[in-house]
C-alpha cells in the first residue's frame, strides 16, 4: 500500500524516508510541492500541485538528486508565477546545470570516479 506523508520537504527528510519502501510520496506541509521516489529509493522527482476547476494538476519540476531541494525552493516562487500567468504550461522540468561550466564539472566528477575506465582514457 503506497503512502504519502506530510513533511516539510529537505534533503534529510527525502533521506530519512527512503528506506520505509511504504512511502512512496513526500508531501510538502507550507508549499504545494510533492517529492516522489522512484523505484531504486535514490532518485525522485519533484512536482508542484496546482488546482484548477476542481482538479489537481502536477507539473514536473525536475529530477533528484540532478536537482536539489535548495534549488528547488529557490525557483519555486518563479515557477508559481509562470503558473498564474499560464496554468496550462507542461514543461516547467528545470535541469540540474544551468551553464556549460556546471555540466563540464558533472561529467570530470563522474569520469574521475568511474572505475571502469582506464587511466589513459
Amino acid at each position: 500500500m503506497s503512502k504519502s506523508v506530510a513533511v516539510s520537504l529537505s534533503e534529510a527528510a527525502i533521506k530519512r524516508h527512503a528506506g520505509d519502501s511504504a512511502i512512496t510520496q513526500l508531501r510538502d506541509t507550507q508549499r504545494p510541492l510533492r517529492f516522489r521516489y522512484r523505484q531504486n529509493r535514490e532518485r525522485g522527482s519533484f512536482y508542484v500541485v496546482t488546482r484548477a476547476q476542481g482538479k489537481e494538476h502536477w507539473h514536473k519540476l525536475g529530477n533528484y538528486p540532478d536537482l536539489t531541494v535548495k534549488a528547488v525552493l529557490s525557483v519555486l516562487p518563479n515557477v508559481m508565477q509562470r503558473l498564474a500567468i499560464e496554468p496550462q504550461s507542461g514543461a516547467l522540468s528545470t535541469s540540474g546545470w544551468s551553464t556549460v561550466g556546471e555540466v563540464l564539472e558533472w561529467y570530470t566528477h563522474r569520469v574521475s570516479h568511474d572505475g571502469n575506465l582506464s587511466k589513459n582514457r
